[in-house]
């Protein structure tokens, strides 16, 4: 009998106490706006997040932070939850622009009357916030990582983007004026915003 009831001694004690809420950590990924800016009028922007990894000062390529890939527009937002994510200070986002198949960055724009088609890769980088934000138990963590089309093409030297003869107005990737589009991607890396809060 003495058994018995202090089973159900446990059994209540263990109904009357709630299991402490998990670690809880969000992302937010926004690109903003279409905007013309140095002489570019951008038309579409196609922006591909690949590997996007919450850096902690525990784990700087933990799985269980990681997001696999964000499609991203102008104007557009996704939100993910990472509910598996460590417990630590999170201070940072590692992520790549594009993967084997896909362009990181694909912009149509037009340049003096000139159309004009930009693809860029790059990465693994990391994009720090100002503040580092803790993910503790019972608390909730929020990365809000932001990109700016309107900074992409400054001191980009569009006049010396040379057009071959096959090609539709001008090119900037890997193969087709190189240094312009380095200096695009460099732009678009810069552009890359991050704040970190906790609550």
């Amino acid at each position: 009998m003495r058994i018995a009831l202090a089973a159900l001694a446990l059994t209540a004690c263990g109904n009357a106490s709630r299991p402490a809420p998990p670690y809880d950590l969000s992302l937010h990924a926004e690109c903003g706006a279409l905007q013309s800016a140095n002489g570019v009028a951008i038309s579409t922007v196609h922006l591909r997040l690949v590997g996007v990894t919450a850096v902690s000062d525990r784990a700087s390529a933990d799985g269980r932070a990681q997001v696999a890939e964000i499609d991203l527009s102008p104007g557009g937002a996704v939100d993910q939850d990472l509910p598996s994510a460590p417990p630590g200070l999170y201070s940072a986002v590692q992520l790549a622009l594009g993967d084997a198949a896909n362009a990181g960055v694909d912009v149509q724009a037009v340049w003096n009357g000139e159309p004009l088609h930009a693809t860029v890769f790059g990465g693994p980088f990391d994009v720090a916030c100002p503040t580092a934000a803790p993910l503790q138990l019972g608390r909730r963590a929020h990365l809000a990582l932001h990109a700016d089309p309107a900074a992409w093409f400054g001191g980009v030297d569009l006049a010396s983007a040379t057009t071959d003869s096959d090609d539709v107005g001008l090119l900037l990737s890997n193969d087709d004026n190189a240094p312009q589009a380095q200096q695009l991607l460099i732009n678009v890396v810069a552009s890359l915003k991050l704040d970190c809060s906790a609550d």
